[in-house]
């Protein structure tokens, strides 16, 4: 699998609400606070073609999805509903984004989508967000941090971004990087 986007290590003390992380001419991640009631840039959104793209791709089944789950202590309740709606207002009804990655902080909770690093641009809407993160939610537990990417589109290419979820610890957490690093499923055990 690719590599995605950078670290995107959430800065302590970051206030709740919704970034975009990108690079600056020294290689250093930038974490740009977005306005929590609007939706990505307008001149960032989908063309027709795009959208029919989409389309075109879905429906898809869960044996489509890379699903990785934490197998650990499950994440606040309010702060993951919090953080993921969010971050589906953020992306409304679809966006074409060239940032390493978007994310909402709520609590203790960051949701995302990380975009791979080889990239220029990534596509992704709520409603992809909505679904993904209830087959998280399926396959790792209700609110067991997780994240899911698709295997491969329809057409042969490999699916642009990796969504989730994850608990903030004490220390930094490399979210975009450890997004895969968990146990795949079906390893855990939350029935």
């Amino acid at each position: 699998m690719a590599a995605l986007g950078s670290a995107a290590i959430v800065p302590r003390n970051t206030a709740d609400g919704i970034y975009a992380v990108t690079l600056d001419a020294r290689g250093q991640e930038v974490h740009t606070r977005l306005p929590d009631d609007a939706e990505l840039p307008q001149d960032l959104n989908l063309s027709a073609y795009d959208k029919r793209e989409e389309t075109k791709n879905t429906p898809w089944k869960s044996e489509d999805l890379n699903t990785f789950c934490t197998c650990g202590n499950g994440a606040d309740k309010h702060d993951t509903d919090a953080a993921v709606q969010d971050l589906q207002s953020q992306l409304g009804q679809g966006k074409k984004f060239n940032y390493l990655s978007v994310y909402s902080k709520r609590g203790d909770v960051v949701a995302f989508a990380c975009k791979e690093a080889k990239l220029e641009f990534a596509e992704t809407s709520a409603k992809d967000v909505e679904l993904i993160m209830a087959e998280v939610r399926s396959a790792c537990g209700a609110y067991t941090p997780g994240s899911a990417n698709f295997k491969v589109k329809r057409d042969g290419t490999n699916r642009a971004l990796t969504y989730g979820f994850m608990k903030l610890a004490d220390k930094d957490v490399e979210f975009c990087r450890m997004a895969t690093a968990s146990y795949k499923v079906p390893k855990c055990n939350h029935h």
